[in-house]
């Protein structure tokens, strides 16, 4: 078993040290180092400003919001991009979003690209693809898309994947795992809510719950059966702070069944943290670095 403890045989294993940034001091520096970064990259690239695909969730938003406090609102702009009725209320409030945030909002409804790609590039390389290999397709338009305006107007793509995402292998890889820049990447999905909280995004994308993908109502907490605060300081303790499944169980008081579930989630989209394998120096190892 790896990780901290004492020799003294009744106890058990000390728990690991709280890693969210929540409190009022904590969020200002989290904000301020989120901006700074924002207004280097773009600084040291020369762009003109950020494309930022806006969703109508938490974490696109607070992505959004941190570019206009990086740069200032005419150099940040809102890519909307529905692909189904079901996805037009997000679009909505994603507009509504960049109406607050006074940054241009370009609607592209995007389910006429989506059909024409299933009609022949679909048909005719996998006419029966499943479902998330569908809905992957969408996360690859989006992205394309985004970079297509960014290329077009000297931008940089800002993403809004968080490290609770990159963790837990949620991001389509290529699609909306693929940006210029993340600055949220380093927060765990708990300090992006209090982060929310602090830049007072509306109650009508705070109150929705963390989506890992592209599915219409989908959760964390529906899918791993745990809030994702709990998920998190799993995510902390058994893969970042590599302590087994019962020590980790015990240090948090959760069922092993979720720690494992957890660990399981995140050994299973190792792919998507990787870079592209490619021969090793003697020629028959792999590397991904």
């Amino acid at each position: 078993m790896t990780g901290g403890g004492t020799d003294a045989p009744d106890a058990g294993p000390a728990e690991p040290r709280r890693p969210f940034g929540t409190d009022a001091d904590e969020l200002a520096s989290t904000h301020g180092r989120a901006t700074a970064f924002v207004r280097s990259v773009v600084d040291r690239s020369g762009a003109e400003g950020v494309v930022v695909v806006l969703r109508g969730g938490l974490d696109s938003t607070v992505a959004a919001t941190v570019a206009v406090d990086a740069l200032g609102a005419d150099d940040v702009v809102g890519l909307v991009l529905p692909c189904s009725l079901s996805s037009e209320a997000d679009a909505r409030d994603a507009e509504a979003v960049a109406d607050l945030l006074g940054i241009e909002a370009v609607d592209v409804q995007l389910r006429p690209l989506f059909e024409a790609f299933r009609g022949t590039v679909g048909a005719e390389l996998a006419p029966s693809a499943d479902t998330v290999a569908t809905m992957n397709v969408v996360a690859r338009l989006r992205m394309t898309c985004a970079y297509y305006l960014a290329n077009a107007t000297g931008r940089l793509v800002v993403g809004s994947v968080t490290r609770t995402d990159r963790l837990l292998g949620d991001p389509t890889k290529y699609g909306d795992g693929a940006a210029d820049l993340h600055p949220l990447g380093s927060l765990f999905e708990t300090e992006v809510r209090a982060l929310a909280e602090r830049l007072d995004v509306p109650e009508f994308v705070a109150e929705k719950p963390s989506r890992g993908n592209l599915w219409t109502g989908y959760a964390d907490e529906r899918s791993l059966d745990a809030p994702v605060e709990t998920v998190d300081r799993v995510l902390a303790a058994a893969v970042e702070s590599n302590l087994d499944v019962d020590a980790t169980a015990a240090a948090l008081g959760v069922e092993a069944d979720l720690v494992e579930r957890v660990i399981a989630r995140h050994a299973g989209s190792r792919h998507k943290r990787r870079r592209p394998l490619r021969p090793g120096p003697d020629g028959v190892g792999w590397t991904g670095s």
